[in-house]
């Protein structure tokens, strides 16, 4: 009879390549004693298979027989055993012959994705893995496959890295194994295929490399995506200064100075972060402090897409950069246009209107301008200032300084303290200097200080005139020095000081500059230059 309960599983191939199947069988008379010696007519054979199927029988002389089956097809096939022209007890049955081991050199893969991807478009590989007879090797549970999609170079490290993420099937009608998997990278690629066996008695597999592997891919990037398509925004005001950044997560808007030239350069992206054509669905727009919408022309350079825009008003500005109508990372933005730098060629330097006399200090207001004609409502320079001899080759008076005192205001305004100790011509020199750029000197400032009269009640009566004013305006200011500056700028004219400390408040109440105190004379100067301004007010 045919022995119960084991399976009848075995492996192509012939008995010298351990393939095929066997088994014992034991016979029985007809009263169900068992044989102990053999000659019993009993032999094995397939049924039906043409040929393909190859039958043995060994008579081991003890009533026990040995039958084996071999076959190069794999598969389910019937057979049987007989003791003359009967079936023993359990014949006929079914016999399966699994494939051997892989062949390699037999081995076949096709599919779209082994010469060119596209990010973002499922790729479909085909491997049909036989064995030395060409047998398909279906999937089972002790055999996998796995796949790596990778940049060209990058080390592969085949016997650890994890497969990518694909699907897989078992394609009954075509025998093969399809994996399908979804690139997500662009450029020279490198696809890694490879299958996996378990190891018997053990949770450890064994990697071998499908032939061809690694397989080289060219990857094209995917169709745009706004939520993956980012903006960087920069700004220089001079065009060989290094761009700034402007910050769109910033809980305030940066400031950008006036007449700066704002660099807004898009980076389209697909949907995985890969550069992408943006197919003419590219919008960038800004609105001014006047309110007026503008379209700016993008174009494609070196470094990438690029579009310009110069900053001629302050205020607030808001940009927009859109594919098909959608706002990418970064977008919308707003940004703040302020006042430039200082410009010696449109700065002002104001000096008082009335004549300077000799042992008194004056405060000379600068007032700074943009390039643009701003006038300047913040600190963006350093300012220097020094005295020279009117007349080339001459000097100054004895014990006289070139040095003048500076205070910025940090509102636009520096006021310099200018005092001579004694009757003289000389010319004030006042230099700008702002971060990154070269000093801009101003045009020369020309200065006559006079002689005091002989008459000394008069720098008494100045000195009390200046008391009683700087008294009012430190009452109504709290600090002399901001009362000063703040006088001046309000009045379009300048300060003189004097008395104690050797100051004179110039009144400029009526829209110029005045010097309080007897004797101190009418008139008036303006005075200018090329390089900038000089007013004595009106």
């Amino acid at each position: 009879m045919v022995p119960r309960g084991i399976p009848k599983r075995g492996y192509v191939g012939s008995k010298k390549d351990d393939g095929g199947f066997e088994m014992s069988l034991r016979s029985y008379d007809f009263m169900g004693n068992r044989c102990v010696e053999g000659g019993a007519k009993l032999k094995c054979m397939a049924v039906g298979t043409a040929g393909a199927v190859s039958a043995d029988t060994v008579d081991n002389g003890n009533g026990t027989y040995t039958c084996s089956w071999h076959s190069e097809k794999a598969g389910k096939h019937k057979v049987q055993v007989l003791i003359g022209d009967e079936q023993v007890i359990g014949s006929p049955f079914l016999l399966e012959l699994l494939p051997s081991e892989p062949a390699l050199e037999l081995t076949t893969i096709s599919g779209s994705g082994l010469e060119r991807v596209v990010a973002g478009e499922p790729c479909t590989i085909c491997v049909k893995l036989v064995d030395q007879f060409g047998n398909p090797i279906p999937l089972n549970e002790s055999l996998r496959f796995g796949l790596a999609l990778l940049p060209a170079g990058e080390n592969a490290r085949r016997k650890k890295r994890k497969s990518d993420q694909y699907k897989g099937k078992w394609d009954r009608k075509q025998q093969h194994y399809e994996m399908t998997y979804l690139p997500t990278k662009t450029g020279e690629l490198q696809l890694h295929l490879w299958y996996e066996t378990r190891i018997e008695d053990t949770k450890r597999w064994q990697r071998t490399q499908l032939p061809g592997s690694p397989f080289t891919v060219m990857g094209a990037s995917g169709k745009w995506h706004a939520y993956s398509s980012t903006v960087r925004v920069e700004w220089a005001e001079d065009a060989h200064d290094k761009p700034q950044i402007i910050d769109p997560n910033d809980d305030l808007p940066d400031d950008v100075p006036c007449g700066s030239m704002v660099y807004i350069r898009p980076q389209v992206k697909d949907q995985f972060g890969n550069p992408a054509p943006d197919d003419g669905n590219l919008t960038v727009e800004i609105v001014g402090p006047d309110r007026i919408s503008k379209v700016l022309d993008v174009k494609q350079t070196a470094d990438g897409l690029l579009a310009k825009y110069e900053t001629l008003l302050m205020g607030m500005y808001w940009l927009d950069v859109l594919l098909n109508g959608t706002p990418v990372q970064g977008s919308p933005m707003t940004f703040k246009v302020v006042t430039g730098s200082a410009d010696g060629g449109k700065s002002v330097v104001e000096v008082p209107k009335r004549p300077l006399y000799e042992d008194i200090c004056y405060e000379v207001v600068l007032r700074t301008v943009d390039r643009l004609g701003n006038r300047c409502d913040r600190s963006t320079a350093t300012v220097t200032a020094r005295l020279l001899p009117s007349i080339t080759g001459g000097k100054l008076p004895d014990g006289q300084s070139s040095i003048i005192e500076v205070d910025d205001m940090e509102d636009g305004t520096f006021v310099l303290d200018v005092e001579l100790v004694s009757e003289a011509d000389v010319k004030l020199i006042v230099t700008i200097t702002v971060p990154g750029d070269k000093p801009q000197e101003m045009a020369a400032v020309p200065l006559r200080f006079l002689r005091t009269g002989a008459d000394p009640s008069e720098k008494g009566e100045l000195k009390l005139a200046v008391e009683q004013k700087k008294k009012a305006v430190a009452d109504s200011k709290g600090d002399k020095k901001g009362a000063v500056a703040g006088a001046a700028k309000k009045a379009g004219g300048s300060a003189v000081v004097g008395a104690d400390k050797k100051s004179v408040q110039i009144d400029a109440s009526a829209g110029g500059s005045a010097v309080v105190g007897s004797d101190a004379g009418e008139g008036g100067a303006r005075q200018g230059g090329s390089a900038g301004q000089v007013e004595g007010g009106a």
